[in-house]
């Protein structure tokens, strides 16, 4: 393999962790429950894979180190990529999962009871996995969820990281999981172009 195909492979491997970090990224968007958390594991570790294959570059790639020193302090400065990469070793080593539930809710009961079906025996909103729905009992004094968006209800509930402090960024209110997240892979997805700018060798 020549040099330049190194480069190619390397740059290439950088799009793919991108690609894990975006399908982690859905996962968290559109799942529910236990599924939405491994999503964000997948969107975090593999975010933080991006950086280590592009440090593959090292010696490989002329101008190398100076661009990507300059890149790691921005990213080391932004408060979101700064805890995403120490989140990332704490899921790794500690299994943490890294976030916390919010709910605020102004409804009548009686409203959300309309709603449910014959089977339901409780009503959850906003559990640990930032979820709402119905619940039903079973013999075994356990519970089996069904979650379910109530439409056109004063209900808001999510996830947030709330060791991500908001007050570097001047927010008032917690930020939301998925907001910050997001922004996390657009910020990597634009390292990678910029890479790609940088020291791609072939035209595709």
């Amino acid at each position: 393999m020549t040099e330049n195909e190194e480069i190619d492979e390397v740059l290439e491997g950088a799009q793919r962790m991108l690609r894990g970090a975006y399908t982690g990224l859905k996962q968290f968007q559109e799942k529910e429950g236990e599924d939405k958390i491994l999503g964000l594991y997948n969107a975090v570790t593999f975010g933080r894979n991006v950086t280590f294959v592009l440090q593959n570059l090292k010696g490989e790639a002329e101008g190398f180190e100076e661009w990507y020193e300059d890149r790691v302090e921005i990213l080391k400065e932004d408060p979101v990529c700064s805890y995403m990469k120490d989140l990332r070793n704490e899921i790794v080593k500690e299994g943490k999962e890294g976030v916390a539930n919010y709910a605020s809710v102004s409804v009548d009961s009686n409203d959300l009871w309309r709603k449910a079906p014959s089977w339901a025996d409780s009503i959850f909103i906003g559990d640990q996995y930032g979820g709402s729905g119905f619940a039903v009992e079973k013999a075994d004094g356990s519970e089996i969820k069904f979650y379910y968006d109530f439409p056109n209800e004063n209900i808001e509930t999510g996830l947030y990281f709330p060791e991500l402090k908001n007050d570097e960024r001047g927010w008032k209110v917690p930020g939301d999981a998925k907001e910050d997240l997001e922004y996390y892979i657009k910020v990597l997805a634009e390292l990678v172009r910029d890479a790609e700018r940088k020291f791609a060798t072939s035209e595709a």
